[in-house]
């Protein structure tokens, strides 16, 4: 293992239900709402926070085995305490990951 192990750890709120499956999906796929709040997920004590599309900024920071070096889509604070983005989040189509998590059974409300 590298220097850095990766632990990622997933707030569910009422008012992200189904946010939370759809991460849950793209990590079954490929192996805190930071977006709307990133200074108050900082605030909160996080070392980083996802902005934008967190489906491929999470795979990226899995990917680099939990170095944030590199990762774009994301915002951490810099050694004199400002808030820093790593630019924007590479987009790519909602289609590409699953509404659903089949291994630990979370799915998305039927439309």
């Amino acid at each position: 293992m590298s220097e850095f192990d990766l632990l990622v750890v997933l707030r569910h709120r009422k008012a992200v239900t189904y946010g939370f499956h759809v991460l849950l999906g793209a990590l079954g796929e490929h192996g805190v709402h930071a977006t709307a709040e990133p200074v108050q997920t900082l605030d909160a004590g996080w070392d980083v926070a996802a902005i934008g599309e967190g489906e491929s900024t999470l795979l990226s920071l899995v990917d680099a085995q939990g170095d944030p070096t590199g990762v774009t889509g994301l915002a951490h604070r810099d050694e004199s305490g400002q808030m820093r983005r790593t630019g924007k989040a590479r987009q790519r189509p909602l289609d590409d990951f699953p509404g659903f998590a089949l291994k630990w059974n979370k799915f998305i409300a039927p439309e």
